[in-house]
């Protein structure tokens, strides 16, 4: 891989997750509460324009998708890597094993 792919690579990652990150900021408030014992609670939550996280669809989209982008990618992309180094590994000669080279070469010295 080249500097340029890594760092292509990299800045991909960092853009995405910017991306990801968005909605949150747009979206998101705060109310603050106050309790008959004179205390006070300031809580952050998320209004989409559709209505309040839980029973709006936009929230319920942008779950999915996160759940999906931080998630079921990755795993994915770490599934189908391992199992391609597994089936590397497994159809290579294992250290220590003789070729048919190296068996003819015992052969011949035996003679």
């Amino acid at each position: 891989m080249s500097k340029a792919c890594a760092y292509a690579i990299l800045g991909s990652v960092w853009l995405a997750g910017a991306a990801l990150s968005c909605p949150s900021l747009m979206y998101s408030t705060t109310m603050t509460f106050r309790y008959a014992d004179r205390g006070y609670r300031t809580i952050c939550y998320l209004v989409w324009p559709d209505g309040p996280a839980g029973t709006s669809y936009s929230d319920h989209m942008y779950n999915i998708v996160f759940l999906l982008v931080t998630y079921v990618a990755p795993m994915g992309s770490m599934a189908v890597t391992y199992t391609w180094v597994g089936c590397v590994l497994w159809g290579s000669k294992v250290i220590g094993e003789n070729t048919d080279l190296q068996n003819d070469v015992v052969r011949s010295k035996q003679r």
